[in-house]
């Protein structure tokens, strides 16, 4: 199981239950390092099943971008 994240909404690292599910957090470059920022000031380590994939979804599609 897997869960795409692309809203700053840290559903995935609130949940208990989501502890065991392979996360990816889709943004912009830009964005992504602040959600960084922000999770390792909240979390203080990221956890290891979060991928953080870089794209511009106005330009590239999902399927594409996660390939």
């Amino acid at each position: 199981m897997f869960f795409i994240v692309m809203i700053h909404q840290a559903l995935a690292y609130r949940v208990p239950s989501m502890e065991q599910v392979r996360v990816f957090e889709v943004d912009q470059p830009r964005t992504l390092v602040v959600k960084q920022k922000k999770l390792k000031k909240m979390l203080r380590i990221l956890p290891k099943r979060v991928t953080f994939v870089e794209t511009d979804l106005n330009v590239h599609k999902l399927e594409r971008t996660l390939v």
